[in-house]
C-alpha cells in the first residue's frame, strides 16, 4: 500500500536511493564499524516481509559493492 507522498517499493527505486548516498560520500558499515563523525549507511533487512524480495535485493547490493 502507498502512504500519501510515498511510492511503492521497487528494487530499482533502492539502487538508485543507495547510489545517490553512496555519491554523496557515504559508506555502508556494519554497527560495530560505524564511526560517529563519518557519513555511513547501517542497511538493516527485514525480509520475513518478503522471502520473494531477499534474492533480488541481496544480488542488487552485491553489485553495489
Amino acid at each position: 500500500m502507498s502512504q500519501a507522498g510515498h511510492s511503492e517499493f521497487s528494487t530499482a527505486a533502492y539502487v538508485a536511493l543507495v547510489r545517490e548516498l553512496l555519491g554523496h560520500g557515504y559508506a555502508v558499515r556494519g554497527f560495530a564499524d560505524a564511526e560517529p563523525n563519518a557519513r555511513h549507511l547501517i542497511l538493516r533487512h527485514d525480509i520475513d516481509m518478503s522471502l520473494e524480495a531477499a534474492v533480488p535485493i541481496a544480488e542488487a547490493e552485491a553489485a553495489l559493492g
